[in-house]
């Protein structure tokens, strides 16, 4: 993306020039920064279940199975264009436990064209037998491997075809009660030694996710009681660190995470279901911690980041009417310096979030999240062209019989024609309403075509 006065007029001559339709308009990738790719498959099942039972009776059955490369490509196939044509650029992917099978989802990947962050999962105890790292050393070694195995796909993406690689590798312990300390703590030593400016490694997992898991927690770790601090002590909060879920945090939890530059993947969909609570996002925003908002298939059952948006909006409104709500005259005061784009942002989460805010949290919040903030999330001069071209029906034509006498039981629209858009454009319709009625109603049929790092996907 660059600014007009950028592109001269030598650079028409060689450059495809899209128009756009009529009633059309451009807006940023959405930017999903949780999704289990290996449980798309039982997407929409399982709600019933809570927490433990639905890992027992769903995620990890179906995980171990990823291990077959034929059932593994047809799956990540489906939900990489499902995904696609939901708007979704950009995916923060959660693999299995299985090397090849990860490599596998990269390789799918490059060949659709979505930006992701991937890393197969790290876990050595409290497992299923048949599902779990034998020892620590043997789920470092696959971690290793695998950073090396992208690190080398990088250079010779970037070496043959001269563009940016959009793929990286995240450092994955699934959660706390399945990753022994020892490694946790290799898992730091492995982020620390190999991160750079020019390779950006990640770090993946789940925080403060649900009153059951953070019993077991309490249990397993009677010391500490808490995963964050145990994830804290182990060096994997870092400014690369994104947390799914994230709603149990207290406040100096908060301030820690702040401190060190760690985003929280608000999952709001997945909390209404597993978690019996919701996280306050505006009690986040305005400490200044990082936000993104995540899918969190399957256990969310919509791999679209519109009902994402949608669910972040109600999570916001329960908070609002029923209580728990923060006191932001209170953050006003104890604000500190911010930049300018964020005090913007920070002003206007002052009550519930509306869909401009949900709107910024898909976009640029998940942009910030996985510390991309400088090079997608926004239409920026100098960002890469990330884009969703959003087609919206025509205005609504007059098709009213008027010599009909409207107390007629016939007066009707003289319009039999299919469905094609989940809404409807009124002539009263402003372009604000236009866009507010997509993030409320809008599906992927609103959703002609995607681009990722200027390359047409959709």
């Amino acid at each position: 993306i660059c600014d007009s006065k950028e592109f001269s007029k030598s650079d028409y001559k060689t450059t495809e020039i899209f128009h756009l339709p009529p009633n059309s308009f451009l807006i940023p990738g959405f930017i999903d920064t949780h999704f289990h790719a290996p449980q798309y498959s039982f997407t929409g099942t399982g709600s019933s279940l809570n927490l433990f039972e639905w890992l027992d009776k769903k995620a990890f059955d179906t995980e171990k199975r990823m291990n077959d490369l034929y059932k593994a490509t047809q799956v990540f196939s489906k939900l990489i264009q499902r995904t696609l044509h939901n708007g979704t650029t950009t995916c923060l992917y959660f693999s299995t436990i299985h090397l090849e099978t990860t490599k596998q989802l990269v390789r799918i990947l490059e060949k659709k064209g979505q930006r992701a962050l991937v890393g197969p999962v790290c876990m050595d105890q409290n497992s299923p037998s048949d599902y779990c790292d034998n020892s620590a050393e043997e789920s470092l070694n696959k971690t290793r491997t695998y950073i090396d195995w992208i690190r080398n796909r990088k250079h010779l993406f970037e070496k043959k075809h001269k563009q940016t690689y959009i793929l990286h590798p995240v450092i994955t312990p699934r959660f706390l009660p399945t990753c022994s300390i020892e490694l946790l703590k290799g898992l730091s030593k492995e982020y620390n030694a190999q991160n750079g400016d020019d390779f950006k490694i990640y770090i993946q997992s789940h925080i403060s996710e649900s009153i059951d898991v953070m019993e077991y927690i309490a249990k397993l770790h009677p010391e500490t009681k808490r995963d964050l601090a145990i994830f804290d002590q182990c060096g994997l909060l870092t400014p690369q660190t994104i947390l799914a879920h994230g709603i149990f945090l207290n406040e100096s939890e908060l301030e820690v995470m702040k401190q060190r530059g760690s985003a929280i993947a608000h999952c709001p969909l997945s909390n209404f279901l597993f978690a019996n609570g919701l996280l306050d996002i505006k009690k986040l925003v305005h400490q200044g911690i990082k936000i993104g908002l995540g899918t969190d298939v399957s256990g969310g059952y919509s791999p679209s980041m519109l009902s994402a948006m949608r669910n972040a909006i109600i999570n916001s409104s329960l908070i609002y009417t029923f209580g728990n709500q923060y006191d932001y005259f209170k953050c006003q005061k104890e604000e500190k310096e911010t930049t300018t784009e964020f005090s913007r942002v920070l002003q206007s989460f002052r009550d519930r979030i509306n869909f401009k805010h949900a709107f910024w949290l898909a976009t640029q919040g998940g942009a910030n999240a996985i510390n991309m903030h400088d090079k997608i999330g926004s239409f920026e001069s100098g960002k890469a062209f990330d884009a969703l071209l959003i087609q919206t029906p025509s205005v609504v034509k007059d098709g009213f019989d008027h010599n009909i006498d409207e107390s007629d039981d016939e007066v009707c629209l003289n319009d039999s024609k299919p469905l094609e858009y989940p809404f409807e454009v009124f002539a009263e319709d402003t372009p604000e309403d236009i866009f507010e009625k997509f993030i409320h109603l809008g599906d992927d049929r609103c959703i002609k075509s995607v681009w990722v790092q200027g390359r047409r996907v959709i």
